[in-house]
């Protein structure tokens, strides 16, 4: 019975460390992508677009 709970204990504490990892990452990602958004929109290096008449704006 005991083994049954330490079994529980090890599985719920590697899902946490699990999800603690994963929400890591995460936040790194979000975080970088946040600030290459920023840097793009300052750079002075633009989308090309056609519009609809085939010029590019």
């Amino acid at each position: 019975m005991s083994e049954d709970i330490n079994i529980k204990e090890n599985n719920t504490k590697n899902l946490k460390d699990k999800f603690e990892k994963s929400a890591k990452e995460a936040k790194q990602i979000g975080t970088q992508a946040q600030q290459r958004s920023k840097f793009l929109s300052n750079s002075s290096i633009k989308p090309t677009v056609q519009n609809k008449n085939g010029r590019i704006i």
